[in-house]
């Protein structure tokens, strides 16, 4: 290691000791809290950089430390879940091994608090939409959805698990769409009172990179997939649109549920050719005619091979 990682290796152990050691019942509270703050955000500074993202990312004990800092509240919870925002989007690049990460920052916590809307959901969603681009961080954030159930310690697993896959993705649909629906401040739910989480769209245009998870969206006839499709043409966040068009792209390479896709429940069809209509106008008369049948908009739209 170089003199200069090294001095940098140091630097980052002496702020996380002042952050955990200093004591909390010293005669001046509100110094020893001020001091922890800089030191998180001297921590977030160097996760802001190449050199100290690649430091923090082989440093286990700082991989520990920020998991336990983000479980607090305040200002220094919150740069540790920003630094670990900086450090989960280097797995999928190759700049931090997914399982090393994952070995030190509890993966069903970090979905737990997503799910109960932590008051850093928005980070813990920023965490798993990083960690859920590459095929092994996708499939293990997959696999903790799919446990993340209402059952408690009588959570299924293994094939009850691979049975009830739909019904264990639904409380992630119910989330997205009481958090970032346009009517959710109409609903009686506490949920609706809170900020949007548009990074759900990322999410599950990652999910759906995993024949497992499309296959959870469309079974049941597809019933989850349809209480998504009117994110498509969802005006008020483009990143949540975008993410949820991902994801209805990724399910269009189930060549097998095609008949669902095209069925007149889900409606699919119409709500992806309408951005492509452009600005023109057709009279009663063009539009019954067989100018849309010449064009054979169907058969082209959904004949594309999957690479």
């Amino acid at each position: 290691m170089a003199s200069d990682d090294k001095q940098h290796v140091h630097h980052i152990q002496d702020l996380l000791y002042i952050i955990h050691t200093l004591e909390r019942d010293s005669q001046d509270a509100n110094v020893d809290q001020r001091l922890k703050e800089e030191a998180a955000l001297g921590l977030l500074a160097l996760s802001g950089s190449s050199e100290g993202h690649e430091l923090m990312s082989s440093q286990v004990d700082v991989l520990a430390a920020l998991s336990q800092a983000r479980k607090g509240t305040g200002n220094v919870a919150k740069a540790a879940w920003d630094i670990l925002v900086n450090l989960s989007a280097g797995t999928s690049q190759g700049e931090c091994d997914c399982e090393i990460f994952l070995k030190f920052v509890d993966l069903n916590g970090v979905v737990k608090e997503l799910k109960d809307r932590h008051e850093f959901s928005d980070k813990a969603s920023a965490v798993l939409s990083n960690l859920s681009r590459n095929e092994r961080g996708c499939a293990l954030v997959l696999d903790a959805f799919m446990r993340s159930t209402d059952l408690g310690d009588n959570a299924p697993s293994g094939n009850e698990v691979q049975q009830g896959k739909g019904a264990n993705l639904k409380w992630l649909v119910d989330l997205l769409c009481l958090a970032n629906s346009p009517h959710c401040s109409s609903l009686a739910s506490p949920v609706s009172t809170q900020p949007p989480l548009p990074l759900l769209g990322a999410i599950f245009g990652n999910l759906t990179q995993n024949p497992e998870a499309r296959q959870a969206l469309l079974n049941d006839d597809g019933l989850l997939l349809l209480r998504l499709l009117p994110f498509l043409s969802y005006q008020k966040c483009s990143s949540l649109r975008l993410g949820i068009i991902s994801a209805v792209r990724n399910l269009c390479f189930e060549h097998s549920r095609h008949s669902l896709l095209l069925s007149n429940e889900l409606d699919l069809l119409p709500r992806l050719l309408l951005p492509l209509a452009g600005p023109d106008e057709f009279t009663e008369e063009e539009n019954e005619g067989e100018m849309w049948t010449s064009l054979h908009i169907i058969p082209f739209f959904f004949g594309i091979p999957a690479f």
